[in-house]
C-alpha cells in the first residue's frame, strides 16, 4: 500500500504532470491501430481529480496517488470503454514530488452534455447531470484543470466532500437546443 505524501502540492508541481500526460494523451490515440485518433479535435479537458485534487486545495489531505482524466466529447461510432475508464497507471519520478504512481483514465462527455460556451461548463455539466458511477465519484471531490492552458490550475469543480456537504454548484443548461 502507498503512503501518503503530505508536501504542499503547488502550480509547479501540476506543471510536471503536463509532459507525462501529453505522452500518455498521444499513446492513448494510437492504441488500437489508431481506432482512438478520432478523439484529437475531441479533447475538452485534462484534469487533476479525487485525492491529489483535493490535496492541492487543503494542502492536508496527502496524496497516495496521482489520478488525471482525460475528458472528450464523445463520438457517434468510436466509444471509449467503461471498464476502469480506459485507464493506464504508471509510477514517475517526478522532480518535486517524488514518485508516485499515476492513473490516467478516459471519459468521454454525451454530446447532449456538452456546452459550446466553454470547457468549464461541460466539465460541471456532466459532473452534475451524467448520473454516471465516474461522475458522481468525480464530484466527490475537486476537480483542477491541467490543460488546455487557460483552465490551468483552475478549480472546474469544488467538489461535495470539499463543499462539506451536498454540491452546491447551479446546475448548467444544455444550450445547444
Amino acid at each position: 500500500m502507498e503512503e501518503r505524501d503530505y508536501r504542499a502540492l503547488s502550480e509547479q508541481d501540476l506543471q510536471e504532470l503536463l509532459d507525462p500526460s501529453d505522452k500518455e494523451l498521444r499513446r492513448f490515440l494510437k492504441t488500437g491501430n489508431g481506432k482512438y485518433a478520432v478523439y484529437q479535435e475531441r479533447l475538452i479537458a485534462v484534469c487533476l481529480c479525487q485525492g491529489a485534487a483535493k490535496h492541492f486545495l487543503d494542502q492536508q489531505t496527502g496524496v497516495k496517488d496521482i489520478d488525471i482524466w482525460f475528458f472528450f466529447e464523445e463520438h457517434d461510432l468510436v466509444r471509449i470503454s467503461n471498464f476502469r475508464n480506459a485507464r493506464k497507471s504508471l509510477v514517475l519520478a517526478l522532480p518535486r514530488f517524488g514518485t508516485k504512481r499515476i492513473d490516467f483514465m478516459k471519459k468521454s462527455v454525451p454530446q447532449r452534455l456538452c456546452i459550446r460556451e466553454g470547457r468549464e461548463g461541460t466539465i460541471r455539466n456532466y459532473l452534475d447531470n451524467a448520473n454516471t458511477e465516474a461522475s458522481t465519484r468525480l464530484s466527490e471531490k475537486p476537480v483542477i484543470g491541467l490543460y488546455p492552458q487557460d483552465i490551468f490550475g483552475r478549480i472546474l469543480c469544488e467538489g461535495s466532500e470539499w463543499l462539506g456537504g451536498p454540491n452546491l454548484r447551479p446546475v448548467l443548461l444544455d444550450d445547444r437546443r
